[in-house]
């Protein structure tokens, strides 16, 4: 049996999934929204200094109060080749809607691949939704592969906290 380098094939590492959930709505003007984007640049430079040649972080951000009501902002992507650029305000709060477009991108194994470690939600928002958000967030909580996933909610300027701790 001949040598073959082909047949040595490194594997890519496992990733460690995030995605930010981020209020961009009109409520979230002035001191809020600049308080936003200095927790997400925060986040993404911690981020890349946390990065190793085993482990490697990929960032994905929906963004929920946008003239499309909510968007993916960047699909899930390394850090490292992430550029970040500030957030504006503009539209309602979907909050119910950017709960069910991050269940369906985590509920895809195309993109969240079985292999990675458990993906981290973040929310940051004022917690004032104006959309049905109870049953998505349940559902969220509650049924498929998002139940497994780490859930966090930060909460920016007076938030209505009873909101973000559900």
């Amino acid at each position: 049996m001949a040598f073959n380098p082909a047949d040595f094939v490194v594997e890519e590492p496992k990733s460690i999934p995030v995605v930010l959930l981020l209020d961009v709505s009109y409520s979230m003007q002035g001191e809020n929204i600049d308080t936003l984007n200095k927790a997400v640049e925060s986040m993404l430079n911690s981020f890349k200094k946390a990065e190793t040649m085993e482990t490697f972080i990929k960032l994905a951000i929906i963004t929920f109060g946008s003239e499309n009501g909510v968007d993916l902002h960047t699909p899930l992507t390394e850090v490292s080749k992430i550029d970040f650029k500030p957030l504006n305000i503009s539209g309602s709060t979907p909050m119910g809607a950017a709960f069910k477009m991050g269940k369906a991108m985590i509920e895809d194994k195309d993109i969240f691949k079985g292999r990675d470690y458990r993906p981290t939600i973040v929310l940051l928002s004022d917690g004032e939704p104006n959309d049905d958000w109870r049953q998505p967030l349940d559902d969220f909580v509650n049924t498929g592969r998002t139940k497994k996933c780490d859930r966090m909610a930060l909460a920016i300027g007076a938030a209505d906290k009873t909101v973000l701790n559900m």
